[in-house]
């Protein structure tokens, strides 16, 4: 999955929930990166077994 595939998903879900599931800083010196909001990490199943938001999307990103 392309990067830029990967953020028209996030937008799509953002737009399709009362509140935002993921929030994204920009990135700088540190870098940019994206995390779940409360409300993403409780609709998300794999977040109650300790999955991090890195750990579940960062083999969708290394597909090409």
């Amino acid at each position: 999955m392309s990067y830029r595939r990967a953020w028209l998903l996030v937008q799509t879900m953002n737009a399709c929930f009362a509140e935002p599931v993921v929030e994204s800083a920009t990135g700088g010196t540190h870098g940019g990166g994206a995390s779940l909001t409360a409300a993403g990490v409780a609709r998300s199943p794999h977040t109650a077994h300790g999955a991090s938001a890195d750990e579940l999307f960062r083999p969708l990103l290394a597909t090409t």
